[in-house]
């Protein structure tokens, strides 16, 4: 079974084959826009990406955190092709700056919501939770169409691997034949 598949049924219960996996998929997408108060769909599509960063700042000063441009981690986000890192420690959300326009929409919420996720929610629950949060719907809508979400679940799949090797160990997942 294929890594993208093996996650997406270790986190929905569901296979990417599986027919009611699209229907599931856009109602966890509500439920994740609306549990973390991000912005209404038609907002998020006529608003600037600077009107988004301010809204974004405010909401992370709210809980103690500030945005701030990565130039000290660009070669990191170069390197590992992320737009953003959080660091909780600090309580710092650094952003790349080469990530404009939608790119950057999507990357301003997807780091919002691993702020508000806190830190005990697992790595596959924040990422799925992140990427499925901020994808675009109509674009969200078209891969369900056309059966490509393992391209989602591939990117995610990507990311929470490099998690666990960085942290010496092997996704659970990886782990299920």
């Amino acid at each position: 079974m294929y890594p993208s598949n093996r996650l997406c049924e270790y986190i929905t219960g569901l296979r990417l084959d599986d027919s009611r996996l699209g229907e599931r998929i856009m109602e966890d997408r509500n439920i994740i826009r609306e549990r973390y108060g991000l912005w209404p769909e038609e907002k998020l599509k006529n608003e600037s990406p600077a009107e988004l960063e301010k809204w974004v700042e405010g909401r992370l000063k709210k809980v103690g955190y500030r945005l701030r441009p990565g130039l000290e981690r660009q070669k990191y986000f170069d390197e590992n092709d992320v737009m953003a890192v959080t660091n909780i420690e600090n309580k710092v959300v650094y952003q790349s700056l080469r990530k404009d326009g939608d790119s950057k929409k999507i990357m301003l919420e997807h780091e919002l919501i691993h702020v508000l996720q806190g830190e005990n929610t697992p790595i596959e629950g924040r990422e799925y939770e992140a990427y499925i949060g901020t994808v675009n719907k109509s674009i969200l809508e078209e891969m369900i169409r056309e059966g490509s979400l393992n391209i989602l679940f591939m990117i995610m799949a990507r990311n929470i691997r490099n998690y666990y090797k960085e942290a010496g160990e092997v996704a659970p997942w990886d782990k299920i034949e």
